[in-house]
């Protein structure tokens, strides 16, 4: 994380003094061929609430894979690039895995505003 805040222009401190690294959650899902896509519900657009998803890469995701690498998902929290994306029935005959690793803060009532490093005074007004 002292990466990520560094590089972002902050002190690499930031996000733990924040205390946004609190809450740290893994989920594992494991999808199913799903022969009738038209039958079925996908879990709509979104951006996570949160700060960061660290995700396990495959096939599924619309970006070229590298090997050993992890897609990053900037999550609400951190304002810089919130991502907007979707889940989908599994179209392939495999099985799917899908491994995210979640950071959070542990207390969503303390009040987040965008880091000044990150924002200008047009900026300002987008989010808040």
């Amino acid at each position: 994380m002292g990466l990520l805040s560094k590089g972002l222009g902050m002190s690499s401190g930031k996000l733990y003094e924040l205390t946004c690294l609190e809450t740290r959650a893994m989920v594992g899902i494991y999808y199913l061929y799903c022969p009738q896509l038209n039958r079925t519900i996908s879990l709509t657009s979104h951006t996570n609430p949160g700060l960061i998803t660290f995700l396990m890469q495959d096939q599924w995701v619309d970006v070229t894979p590298v090997l050993g690498a992890l897609v990053v998902n900037i999550g609400n929290i951190l304002r810089h690039k919130s991502v907007d994306h979707w889940v989908l029935a599994n179209p392939n005959q495999e099985p799917h895995v899908s491994v995210a690793f979640i950071c959070n803060p542990s207390n969503y009532e303390n009040e987040f505003r965008p880091f000044s490093e990150l924002i200008s005074s047009d900026k300002l007004t987008a989010f808040w």
